[in-house]
């Protein structure tokens, strides 16, 4: 007992210390650290954090905590707090690691996470499912779904189950990209391998055959749930019913959940809501608003959509009534989305005085900006013809610990793009490419329509290369524009075979398109090129007959019987 007694007063002292210093407080033993702990803000425990060796009472919890608290900002921030641990008395766990890895892949850096999860195995700590999860999401949000199969290799000599988690994933991923079928027959796979799918798979399949168009297919799939429907699965079909502008079949859904003892939840009201907004009906949605403070506290989304109604309407000064409830209701860190709202309207609609004083009335409610103000600022500022204050606005941007966005670097493209400066606007998808960033189609259909202008094949090449590399499909304003620089820039005949062979079918082999390269190939090739375009039609299976029956009659037109 004495023994006890001592060690107890000597841990006291020692804790008392300790807690003293890191929260000025003079307090007693870990539960209350621990109580304490819970009471600071994130800035504070950052302090703490990053002061670790002083404080040998901070166990791995507490920096895992911080590294879920950085998840949704830039990665360098997660891997401090990591680089922050003291490894000599403090090992990472799997779960350390995970998260790691997860702030990676938010940030599009899949080759860092791949790094990670090396350097788990070389400190002897396996990865686990949660593991593979990450970085089976980071590929799909790069959409390398041929990597797919590595992942599930690697899940296999690991003896770890490809669950229904991972198929999630990949159902998501799939229906993100409208891959339809493939998501059809990723769920197929699911149940034979005698898996069931749960609520998360189900919403996504909803989802994306909504966002498809295929609203029969989503109420057909909801009515097959059974006992599996609940208000998230509810929720997302009301989403997509609000978006088609299905209100009589959304208000059906709301009362069906109420007979099923589910009560509409906040994220009902804002799919709600938002749809009202969408559809022009800000009156609809500003009643519903009011109906529903009897029942629950409004969230911050129910304003952002009834404030950025009113801003696209015009009506600014309702807007700012409803920026100024939510500061009131929801707090001032929580307005940005509502000032950006307005602030966009203002933009669109040339009212920049109206913009200014937004700005200034952020700074002056203490509201911070946050991405996308920057996003807009810097639409507006090439909007006005301002690029220097767009570059510098980018710049902010990346200096801050918000995630950067293609959305940030289309506006300035495209400004270089119109000013005839295609170097400059490689030079910035470079930068996309190492900000890690994976550039869109709508990113290549501007850049290579550039390319035909100035006839330059050298930099298509590239853009082809980066296509390619980042799995980015061709369409029809792509493969046109590669025909009219090889046109321009006067290629020989092989280079422009070798472009089409490479154009997918569905594209290449139509009517329209076919003549349009026969066109080409007569006005600037001899009659050699054109029959081995002719040959390589009647020699693909895919080409349908009266595509080459059109070529044939185009070809006697433009070259004469004999010599066709």
């Amino acid at each position: 007992w004495r023994r006890r007694s001592s060690c107890t007063l000597s841990l006291g002292l020692r804790v008392r210390c300790f807690v003293s210093e890191a929260v000025g407080e003079g307090v007693g033993d870990m539960r209350t650290f621990a109580k304490h702990w819970r009471q600071l803000s994130n800035e504070e425990k950052e302090n703490i954090i990053f002061n670790g060796k002083n404080y040998p009472y901070l166990r791995i919890g507490h920096y895992e905590e911080m590294i879920k608290r950085s998840l949704l900002k830039k990665a360098e921030i997660a891997e401090k707090i990591f680089a922050s641990i003291p490894q000599d008395r403090i090992k990472p766990t799997c779960k350390t690691w995970t998260l790691l890895i997860q702030a990676n892949v938010n940030d599009r850096n899949i080759t860092r996470a791949l790094q990670l999860t090396d350097l788990m195995k070389e400190n002897n700590i396996p990865p686990n499912a949660y593991t593979y999860n990450c970085l089976l999401l980071g590929y799909i949000k790069q959409r390398k779904f041929h990597m797919i199969q590595v992942i599930k290799e690697k899940m296999k000599e690991e003896k770890i189950p490809f669950g229904v988690i991972s198929y999630s994933i990949l159902i998501k991923g799939y229906m993100d990209c409208r891959m339809i079928a493939k998501a059809e027959e990723t769920l197929q796979e699911l149940h034979q391998n005698g898996m069931q799918a749960n609520r998360v798979t189900y919403t996504s399949m909803i989802s994306g055959y909504i966002k498809g168009g295929r609203l029969d297919k989503a109420l057909k799939l909801f009515d097959q749930m059974g006992e599996l429907k609940d208000t998230f699965v509810y929720n997302a079909l009301i989403d997509g019913l609000m978006k088609k502008k299905e209100f009589d079949k959304a208000s059906q859904l709301i009362d069906q959940m109420k007979l099923r003892g589910l009560s509409p939840d906040i994220d009902t009201m804002t799919s709600v809501i938002s749809g009202y907004v969408k559809h022009g009906r800000v009156k609809d949605a500003a009643e519903l608003l009011e109906k529903t403070k009897s029942t629950m506290k409004p969230a911050t989304w129910m304003y952002t959509s009834i404030i950025g109604g009113f801003a696209n309407q015009g009506h600014f000064e309702k807007a700012k009534e409803y920026v100024n409830e939510l500061i009131e209701v929801c707090g001032a860190s929580v307005a940005a989305p509502g000032f950006n709202a307005i602030l966009a309207a203002c933009i669109r609609n040339n009212r920049f005085h109206l913009a200014t004083d937004l700005l200034e009335d952020m700074e002056l409610q203490n509201v911070p900006h946050d991405e996308i103000t920057y996003n807009t600022l810097i639409f507006g500022f090439v909007k006005t013809k301002q690029p220097e204050l767009a570059l510098e606005c980018l710049e902010s941007l990346r200096a801050s610990p918000f995630r950067i966005s293609l959305q940030a670097f289309t506006p300035i493209m495209d400004y270089y793009l119109k000013q005839n400066r295609l170097s400059a606007a490689m030079k910035l998808l470079q930068e996309v490419i190492g900000e890690g960033l994976v550039p869109d189609q709508y990113i290549f259909v501007r850049l290579t329509q550039a390319c035909w202008r100035e006839g330059n094949v050298n930099i298509l090449d590239q853009l082809l290369y980066n296509m390619e590399k980042f799995s980015v499909p061709y369409n029809h304003s792509i493969c046109e524009a590669i025909m009219r620089t090889c046109a321009r820039g006067k290629v020989d005949s092989n280079t422009v075979l070798s472009y089409f062979r490479s154009f997918p079918s569905n594209l290449k082999f139509t009517s329209d398109f076919v003549l349009f390269v026969t066109e080409i190939l007569t006005k600037h090739s001899d009659t050699a090129s054109l029959t081995n375009f002719v040959r390589l039609l009647k020699d693909s299976p895919q080409c349908p007959k009266d595509v080459r029956v059109a070529v044939e009659e185009h070809t006697k037109a433009q070259c004469g019987d004999k010599e066709s």
